[in-house]
């Protein structure tokens, strides 16, 4: 039986959140198809012991802004299952990063449930003109989520697939959502 996915993306971090994330971050599994990595989670041990756990959130926003995924199962207490970063790379125009964390929980829907919130804000808190994302080839669950949220497959750069979607083909894509 196909369980509901509800998410809730959380922009406030925590010193658990920071932990959370360099597991995360240091599993080659869910590190796999990241520009991401050690690197990553070596800045988060850092950014853990040289700041104050409130400006955690400050800091990792820096240059976009970043969401703690907090996900749940049927009627299961939310917990963090992954984030989510919206950089903006050109004026109204953002790129759309994301990862469950939680292998065990992978296949079930919140990476799509966290991308369709992501949309949202960036559509119509942000006023975004376009939103992309780009995904390693072999990455097939990513373009499977992002595909399943209107985007369409652009720019081949070899490794990498840009996926992309303007306001319009998301109103669109609302449309044809709201109309089955």
């Amino acid at each position: 039986m196909y369980k509901a996915a509800s998410v809730f993306l959380r922009a406030d971090i925590t010193r658990e959140d920071i932990d959370n994330i360099i597991t995360w971050m240091e599993n080659d599994s869910v590190t796999r198809y990241m520009h991401d990595g050690y690197d990553t989670a070596l800045m988060l041990r850092e950014l853990s012991v040289d700041t104050p756990e409130h400006l955690y959130s400050l800091k990792l926003s820096d240059g976009g802004l970043f969401y703690m995924i907090d996900g749940s199962l049927d009627d299961e207490s939310p917990e963090p299952v992954g984030f989510l970063r919206l950089e903006e790379y050109a004026h109204r125009r953002y790129e759309l990063v994301f990862a469950i964390g939680r292998e065990e929980l992978w296949g079930q829907g919140l990476g799509s449930a966290a991308v369709k919130d992501a949309l949202s804000v960036a559509f119509f808190e942000f006023r975004a003109h376009s939103v992309r994302a780009l995904v390693r080839r072999e990455n097939s669950r990513s373009a499977r989520v992002l595909t399943r949220n209107g985007f369409l497959p652009g720019y081949d750069g070899g490794r990498l697939m840009e996926y992309s979607l303007t306001f319009w083909q998301y109103l669109t894509y609302l449309q044809k959502m709201h109309s089955k």
